[in-house]
């Protein structure tokens, strides 16, 4: 999951004009939407340019995890008057969608708020009143995602908050499901691998010139460039790669996710760890 910014005081115009419609016959007595309208399908590629072609739960792009659905953060089937209700649409992958469905747990049922007007500030999924349901789901426009969730080097994804709400997450939008975990095991993989390749290269040269010594090489660490650009940029929420949450632990912890993975040898560990400080430190604003 990663962090996304929307202007939910812009939204798509035809949306704009469903809930309009849909609060006029409200207001005359009418109510009779089916909650299966696609009229909110309108904002489809406005969701899919902000979302950048990724699900906003499990982060994937659409075309390895099936077909872009939109989905309603608060479920239609219990909040059927925020069906057109912009701040409450969510790009979502086929498979997040299914397995979050209708469900939306909150810490006290008896908070649950059960009927609203279309368009009114009180649906925005930033006001006081849903606010107060204290949702159990973690938002990924409301919440900072690193706030909610971790990694582990085998791509497994677990909650970190006190509040329950990123294993509860985790847990109705299944996003340990074996295919998820794997993806997210190999961008782990091809960092390590890379950087690997990288450090044989720079101790083959070690080894045909065995008077340098390992504090004197700092000028052959640039071998490593490609690699660290490709991590900095994987931790970078406006990048179009996938898993950028993943990436900002890879980078944060680098000795857990890199260091660790790589041969038990003082000389290779020494290399690695030395690029990476000499790169962050080369890095604008460090």
């Amino acid at each position: 999951m990663r962090r996304i910014t929307k202007d939910y005081g812009n939204p798509p115009p035809h949306l704009a004009k469903a809930a309009e419609d849909y609060r006029n016959k409200l207001a005359k007595g009418i109510d009779d939407l089916d909650v299966n309208n696609k009229r909110y399908q309108c904002a489809k590629k406005s969701l899919e340019s902000i979302y950048n072609g990724k699900c906003g739960y499990c982060e994937a792009d659409y075309q390895d995890t099936g077909f872009t659905r939109i989905d309603h953060y608060r479920p239609k089937s219990k909040y059927k008057w925020l069906i057109f209700e912009w701040s409450n649409l969510v790009c979502s992958c086929e498979r997040c969608n299914t397995h979050k469905s209708d469900q939306f747990p909150i810490p006290d049922e008896s908070k649950r708020i059960t009927s609203g007007i279309p368009a009114n500030s009180d649906c925005r999924a930033d006001s006081p009143a849903l606010l107060s349901e204290k949702p159990l789901i973690v938002n990924p426009e409301l919440d900072n995602p690193y706030d909610f969730f971790k990694f582990e080097t085998d791509g497994s994804i677990i909650g970190k908050d006190n509040e329950n709400r990123g294993n509860t997450t985790i847990k109705v939008c299944k996003l340990n499901r074996s295919r998820l975990r794997n993806r997210r095991k190999k961008q782990i993989d091809d960092i390590v691998l890379t950087i690997k390749k990288c450090t044989e290269r720079i101790i083959d040269i070690l080894n045909q010139f065995p008077g340098i010594k390992l504090d004197k090489v700092d000028h052959l660490l640039s071998f490593y460039k490609i690699p660290l650009d490709d991590l900095m940029e994987l931790s970078n929420p406006a990048c179009p790669s996938t898993f950028t949450l993943l990436g900002t632990y890879m980078e944060k912890d680098f000795e857990c996710f890199i260091v660790s993975q790589l041969p038990e040898n003082d000389q290779t560990r020494y290399l690695v760890r030395r690029a990476y400080q000499l790169f962050y430190k080369s890095k604008p604003g460090e």
